[in-house]
């Protein structure tokens, strides 16, 4: 559901602007972050791919709440 508030995570680029991608090897960062759904703090995750010199990618699908 709030899949497309993550599509792109501005801080995520600035904070880690020297970050590269490797030939042969996808590097990803892992953001754990929390939403407030109204009645509880949940807490979920969402995978994002280095594209470019400091530049990433949502990586489909993966925005998962943590049980």
């Amino acid at each position: 559901p709030y899949t497309t508030l993550f599509r792109s995570i501005p801080a995520l680029e600035k904070n880690h602007a020297d970050a590269v991608p490797v030939e042969g090897i996808d590097v990803t960062y892992t953001v754990n972050f929390v939403i407030y759904d109204g009645s509880s703090n949940v807490n979920w995750t969402a995978v994002y791919k280095v594209i470019g010199n400091g530049k990433f990618e949502y990586v489909e699908d993966s925005m998962k709440k943590v049980e």
